[in-house]
């Protein structure tokens, strides 16, 4: 059963919720109920903005929990290869400086050190290396990035087919986007946060499809063909 984690400690809200969300079969917490201890400062300057900082920490948090890192040991012992994309996923804070971007990865870094015994080389930056958003926060920082990552002996991965999840689909949309593509080597972007669930209804069609092409799917490693977007910033 799926898992939702409300930043909130408000019983009444809570209640509500459970109302809204009754009979979509996710189990539904308050952070007090999921045994979440923060004092969150909020210092936002709109309740927007509070709550987007209550929520962020709240996850990163939850995130660090052994249930979920449990997941990465999962995956890597059925023979998927482990990369890293952030710990935080916050831009602002990704992106603030180079320092700070690495301080974001080796803290990622160190989690899954704990999990399957090293620190991977194999990293994605949230956006991709072709992002703008990175603009608002350094200029100039992914021109930085994509060579310094590569000099410290990580290998980046952007994406050359796109299942188009990053925004709500219906499985029928993916599986139509994810199938478009007929390049040699295809390294497919999909996603696993909450709500993708028409993402994984749609994967085994999208894998039928290309295998019934010829293609294999590979465990990515250091001899495998790397997709690199042009750098925007």
């Amino acid at each position: 059963m799926k898992k939702i984690i409300f930043a909130t400690g408000n019983e009444h809200k809570m209640v509500e919720v459970r109302m809204i969300l009754d009979g979509l079969g996710l189990e539904i917490l308050s952070q007090k109920e999921a045994e979440i201890q923060a004092d969150v400062v909020e210092d936002g300057t709109t309740f927007e903005e509070n709550a987007l900082i209550k929520a962020s920490e709240i996850a990163k948090i939850a995130h660090e929990m052994p249930e979920y890192k449990d997941m990465i040991k999962a995956a890597y012992d059925k023979g998927h290869t482990i990369g890293m994309h952030t710990y935080s996923h916050d831009y602002a804070k990704v992106y603030a400086s180079v320092d700070a971007y690495f301080q974001d990865l080796d803290q990622i870094g160190q989690m899954v050190q704990e999990e399957i015994g090293y620190v991977p080389c194999f990293i994605r930056f949230p956006g991709g290396s072709s992002n703008t958003v990175s603009k608002k926060y350094t200029a100039g920082i992914m021109s930085t990035l994509v060579q310094e990552v590569q000099n410290r002996g990580y290998q980046y991965y952007d994406w050359n087919g796109s299942s188009g999840d990053g925004s709500v689909r219906t499985t029928e949309e993916l599986v139509a986007q994810a199938t478009s593509f007929d390049s040699n080597n295809i390294i497919l972007l999909c996603h696993d946060s909450h709500g993708k669930q028409t993402t994984v209804e749609a994967l085994p069609q999208i894998i039928e499809h290309y295998q019934s092409l010829g293609y294999t799917f590979k465990a990515l490693d250091r001899d495998s063909f790397v997709a690199h977007h042009g750098v925007n910033n």
